[in-house]
């Protein structure tokens, strides 16, 4: 009798778990400062304080707002009607959050006009344009390895006429889109591109980084490491560098500085440093 009335126990609780403890978790977790503490952890990294005061204060003032109200439905139509009036406003905030938000942006690049275009890489696979006041115009990209779809868009660049250059890292691609976020085309011949750069001035070059990996796995490190130029028509026009740890080689190269197209700075996160790379014409 005993371990059927042990096992009928461990079934009701399962599913007082499932039913209840999960949803309840999960609803709580949503709506406490909780979520408001991941969000300015995550998005709000420079001003994290300031954005945790001002959840605090939202939380109080809906508080104030919602309580009276949830208190009045309970004691006359109901409890259901109460937890409807909650759950109703919370997945109104849904696709707010899910249009809006960013989850881990990777890289900012701004046009002529000054609106701003985010890779949204780690959590999301889209790029996000802004214009110059901040306020949503667009977004696209979905995960995947189509043109147009994204696998951890790690960098991006804007050229002089508008055009978006992603690294598109994990599909070892560039992808081009155009100011609308509407694909053009790739480039497949730079292996794995961590970073992007786009010179200015009237002729404008691209650069892209196949970067040697943070992990420090030297079987792909005769496949990674350089640095190539490019026009911005995908023409290769050479590439410098290699993987490793000494003076012109490269380890986690993360970012590239070329406002000068022939003196770059080159930032590699995994030896902690930054190398300045003076470029010379190929002798003849």
């Amino acid at each position: 009798m005993a371990p059927e009335l042990m096992g009928l126990i461990g079934v009701v609780v399962l599913l007082l778990l499932l039913a209840e403890g999960v949803p309840i978790g999960v609803g709580t977790g949503a709506m406490a400062l909780v979520f408001g503490a991941i969000v300015a952890n995550r998005w709000f990294v420079r001003h994290r304080g300031l954005i945790t005061g001002v959840f605090s204060a939202a939380s109080s003032t809906g508080q104030l707002i919602f309580l009276p109200a949830i208190a009045h439905l309970a004691h006359g139509p109901g409890w259901r009607w109460a937890a409807g009036l909650v759950a109703g406003f919370a997945l109104l905030l849904v696709p707010v959050v899910l249009l809006v938000m960013r989850d881990r942006p990777s890289d900012v690049g701004w046009d002529a006009q000054g609106n701003i275009f985010v890779s949204d890489g780690y959590g999301n696979s889209r790029v996000v344009k802004y214009d110059k006041d901040g306020r949503y115009i667009t977004s696209a990209g979905t995960k995947g390895s189509g043109p147009g779809q994204l696998n951890l868009p790690h960098s991006l660049s804007v050229d002089a006429k508008g055009n978006v250059y992603i690294a598109d890292r994990t599909n070892n691609r560039i992808q081009v889109w155009d100011n609308d976020l509407k694909f053009k085309t790739m480039y497949e011949n730079v292996g794995t591109p961590w970073e992007l750069c786009i010179s200015p001035g009237p002729h404008q070059y691209l650069y892209s980084s196949n970067t040697f990996p943070d992990a420090n796995n030297y079987a792909v490190a005769n496949q990674t490491g350089e640095v190539y130029k490019m026009e911005l028509d995908g023409t290769v026009l050479g590439k410098f560098g290699k993987a490793g740890k000494q003076l012109g080689e490269f380890s986690g190269l993360h970012e590239i500085d070329c406002r000068n197209p022939n003196e770059l700075y080159i930032s590699e996160i995994q030896l902690w440093r930054a190398q300045k790379i003076v470029l010379r014409p190929a002798t003849k």
